[in-house]
């Protein structure tokens, strides 16, 4: 059901556009038949019976239209509480932490939602098995599904009633003869019936007019319009929220009537012309204000209905070529979509036109504890909470601090694997021991991260003196770093140890050292990088192995290593890909064109998985072998209809990429929520 919501609601949009161009068509037919014009309505029908286009060389709409439409579309399928205000507390925002101003309230049942009055700070907990509870489950989709649907029902009950009734008045009529009843419940003359169509006409109608009636009438019943009046409106009726299509049905039932005042003048002659105008004068003098779903003589518009009669005559050939020319231009852009052509793909190939993606938030933000197996309140950022390993699965990581005297300490971390499939807790016999050191040297974790060598890694920051949560703005002057600690730790036999870093150099201010970028590389070695003097690989065991340029940001690969190059801008610029055992460059891949039209804040982010670079941005998820020296658009915002994707003001943070099923999730950044909201999107391919 959601399926077709989606599609009547895009072919709706879509539909609008072809309504313009028929209007547009109708001026240039001005001189034309009105029958003309009223086979341009037609299409109009089809297209919203049948929104299937054939590939051409164009379109009724541009791809840039039809990017807005897939953006309308996927708005209504936002749940009205993902538009709420939410402020993710981030793990290194340690200003946030106290109790009575950043603790965000958490509850030890899974489906509850909480909300701390303090911070503003909505929270989505999670059930078992990774699925969303939410305190309110009906989205907008659902919302104008059900308007719409009673609409819809309701015009159709209109219809109904209003045919049974016109049975019912004419039910009593009298035969005369060549199918023609005579009622006093019929105001002209009007045609009746859709299995058996029957004229029927006032009994005050004088015989001088009566061949003029049969001729308008027996058009009508020619042409099936008893038929086609009550389904144009039943059709019409799919997209009765719209207010243009019911112009188009007003214009369409007002070409019918005058295509068929046409017809007549074409069998009674010029010398008709007189007659009929006055008779269509009179009929209207004794018109009906009731709005009947059946073909009537009198009908509307009359005004215009005698201007088009008195000025009547044959169309010549060439007026007749063009209309033929201008409904079959007509036909080919509302039936056709653009054909794929490098001009309009962007600066990359796209992947396989078939494969549509289809994206949904995704349940894998995990804030509640219960999910963990505990009940204290946890810390959870998702850019640095989100890792994953070598093998494909994903980590949620959690952190619960306790806070002892207003002093916090390192206690435990919880974590959640997924697997592609299910969220499993998992346990972490090192969790507590490690917790005991970083305590002992007054550290906090910063980062986590896996190596490409399998390892998980945790960054921490020692101060001068242990965060309180009392803490003003005025005393975390005297809090500052003074050392770095890396942690590694085997999550299969559950190992850790320190790792030995370079001393790092002072910061600017001369209190305190800097913090460093560290990245591991399939053979251990260390790629350390800093806003200072620190660039380059390093062994495990702390000795510089190999310098490495400054201004870059460095990936690890399988046998090679990923320097991403920035312009003035700092926007990416390239990837260049080295070997690991020696540096020697291997490749350059340029980003300038994936990033075209960016504003200043964008970004497009870089991953590297299973020999493969993977660019997510607001143009898309890209893809390229690293010896490739172009992207493939692979989840293209415009054709797979989304929403989160292909908006500017989300910013994408990490993307992490199940290879083999080639699936991706996406934390994105969005600033369109007070102090910025942090979330996750999955990418999976639409079953065909």
């Amino acid at each position: 059901m959601d399926f077709l919501l989606e599609k009547m609601i895009e072919n709706s949009i879509i539909v609008t556009g072809i309504i313009v161009l028929v209007l547009a068509a109708r001026l240039l037919l001005k001189k034309a038949p009105r029958s003309f014009s009223y086979a341009l309505w037609f299409l109009v029908l089809i297209r919203i019976l049948c929104p299937v286009t054939v590939q051409g060389i164009y379109s009724i709409l541009p791809e840039q239209v039809e990017s807005n439409v897939n953006t309308t579309v996927s708005m209504l399928q936002e749940t009205p509480t993902e538009w709420m205000r939410q402020k993710v507390v981030p793990i290194d925002r340690f200003s946030e932490l106290g109790e009575s101003k950043g603790a965000t309230a958490y509850s030890d049942n899974a489906s509850d939602v909480k909300a701390d009055d303090s911070t503003e700070t909505f929270v989505w907990n999670q059930r078992e098995g990774g699925e969303r509870a939410m305190s309110a489950e009906i989205s907008l989709y659902d919302i104008f599904g059900t308007v719409w649907a009673v609409g819809f029902v309701l015009l159709c009950i209109y219809l109904i009633v209003n045919m049974i009734l016109a049975h019912r008045r004419l039910r009593d009529a009298i035969p005369i003869g060549n199918n023609v009843y005579k009622s006093d419940a019929v105001a002209n003359s009007l045609v009746c019936g859709l299995l058996h169509p029957h004229i029927y006409v006032n009994p005050g109608i004088c015989r001088t007019n009566m061949d003029c009636i049969m001729e308008h009438e027996g058009c009508h019943i020619h042409r099936r319009d008893y038929i086609v009046k009550p389904m144009a409106f039943l059709i019409f009726s799919l997209n009765w929220f719209n207010p243009v299509v019911w112009v188009a049905y007003w214009l369409m039932m007002k070409d019918m009537e005058m295509s068929c005042d046409e017809k007549v003048m074409k069998k009674l002659g010029g010398a008709a012309k007189k007659e009929y105008s006055y008779l269509l004068l009179t009929m209207a003098q004794k018109e009906e204000r009731r709005f009947q779903q059946t073909p009537a003589f009198g009908g509307m518009i009359v005004k215009q209905r005698i201007r088009n009669v008195l000025s009547y005559k044959r169309p010549a050939a060439l007026t007749l070529v063009i209309a033929v020319l201008v409904i079959g231009v007509c036909g080919c852009s509302v039936f056709s979509s653009p054909g794929e052509t490098e001009e309009n793909t962007g600066i990359t190939r796209r992947a396989d036109k078939e494969t549509h993606y289809v994206e949904q938030k995704s349940s894998l933000s995990c804030y509640d504890g219960a999910l963990y197996g505990t009940s204290k309140k946890i810390l959870h950022s998702m850019a640095s909470g989100h890792l994953q390993d070598m093998e494909g699965n994903m980590y949620f990581f959690a952190d619960a601090p306790e806070i002892k005297k207003n002093v916090y300490y390192e206690v435990a971390t919880y974590a959640l694997r997924f697997d592609g499939e299910t969220t499993k807790k998992i346990e972490l016999p090192w969790s507590e021991d490690v917790a005991k050191y970083a305590n002992k040297k007054k550290m906090y974790v910063q980062e986590r991260f896996f190596g490409r060598d399998g390892k998980l890694y945790q960054r921490y920051t020692s101060y001068n003196r242990r965060y309180r949560s009392d803490e003003t703005d005025k005393s975390m002057e005297s809090l500052y770093p003074v050392g770095v600690c890396l942690i590694q730790i085997d999550m299969k036999t559950n190992e850790w140890k320190e790792i030995s870093l370079p001393k790092m150099p002072d910061n600017e201010s001369g209190k305190g050292v800097t913090q460093p970028a560290i990245t591991v590389l399939k053979n251990g070695n260390l790629i350390i990088t800093n806003f200072s003097s620190i660039h380059g690989i390093y062994s495990p065991e702390g000795k510089k192995l190999r310098d490495l340029e400054k201004g870059k940001t460095y990936l690890p690969g399988d046998g090679e290593y990923f320097a991403i190059t920035y312009d003035k801008k700092y926007k990416s610029k390239s990837i260049e890909v080295y070997r690991e055992d020696t540096g020697e460059k291997k490749n350059e891949l340029m980003l300038t064109d994936v990033q075209e039209g960016f504003s200043d804040k964008e970004q497009a982010r870089v991953c590297y998985e299973s020999g493969c670079f993977y660019i997510v941005c607001s143009k898309g998820i890209y893809r390229a072998e690293t010896d490739a020296k172009e992207f493939t658009l692979v989840v293209d915002p415009v054709r797979d209809k989304t929403f989160t994707l292909g908006k500017a003001e989300n910013y994408p943070q990490a993307m992490y990429i199940d290879a083999e099923k080639e699936e991706f999730y996406v934390v994105f950044y969005s600033e369109t929520i007070s102090e910025g909201h942090e979330f996750i999107c999955s990418y999976k391919k639409r079953e065909q």
